[in-house]
């Protein structure tokens, strides 16, 4: 005779993991929170490069693209950093002008 086991299964816990397996979709506000950001991402700029008018980029370019450029000193003083040589470097990267050191001032100009 024959002796039959009877197996026993557990049904697994289901984690997070599991649910995006399966497309379980989350439940909640999720799609609200999108669309505000959509909203809020959306606001054009006025500016040619597409920074916002007056924040701390902002005022940092328009500081080192005025003529005979601005000390590291009187940017920092006037945006209340420590330093900003590495941040300026990126902003103009970021909008495409050329930034030089000349006597101990950064002169950016705007490449054409």
């Amino acid at each position: 005779m024959r002796t039959q086991t009877k197996t026993k299964t557990k049904a697994k816990k289901a984690t997070r993991s599991t649910k995006r397996r399966a497309g379980a979709k989350k439940a909640g506000r999720s799609g609200a929170r999108k669309a505000v950001k959509a909203k809020t991402t959306a606001k054009a700029s006025s500016r040619p490069d597409g920074l916002r008018e007056g924040s701390k980029q902002a005022i940092m370019l328009d500081m080192a693209l005025a003529p005979g450029g601005a000390t590291e000193e009187t940017i920092c003083k006037k945006l209340g950093w420590k330093a900003c040589g590495a941040t300026l470097g990126r902003v103009c990267e970021k909008v495409g002008a050329k930034l030089e050191r000349k006597d101990g001032k950064f002169v950016a100009t705007l490449k054409k």
